[in-house]
């Protein structure tokens, strides 16, 4: 906080406090977002794993479990249904070609 408090301004002698009190605040702010940019990477790093999608079905390994354990420790208490929509990897969008190919595949055996 002392090097922040340097980069200020010097006001004088009276405003001594109100130096240290934005020090602390530029302070504070910095760590709150570097510990919720921290979060959101870490968070995206872990839902980008997909190791989980190849176990057989009623049985998980220990991998999973402290995968799933680190995902509920960092997606918080009670996360709402959207919170996690900017932490999700980005999926590619297929070409539209490829949209209606597949589309005239599966209405093919209602058409015919």
């Amino acid at each position: 906080m002392e090097k922040i408090k340097e980069l200020l301004p010097d006001w004088g002698g009276q405003h001594h406090q109100l130096q240290g009190f934005l020090s602390a605040a530029v302070f504070a702010s910095c760590l709150w977002g570097a510990l919720i940019f921290t979060l959101h990477v870490a968070l995206r790093l872990l839902l980008s794993h997909h190791g989980w999608l190849l176990e057989p079905h009623g049985a998980m390994s220990s991998p999973t479990k402290t995968w799933l354990a680190l995902v509920r420790i960092f997606s918080g208490r009670h996360p709402r249904l959207f919170s996690f929509q900017r932490a999700l990897p980005r999926q590619p969008v297929p070409s539209a070609q490829e949209t209606v190919r597949k589309y005239l595949e599966s209405v093919r055996p209602v058409l015919g």
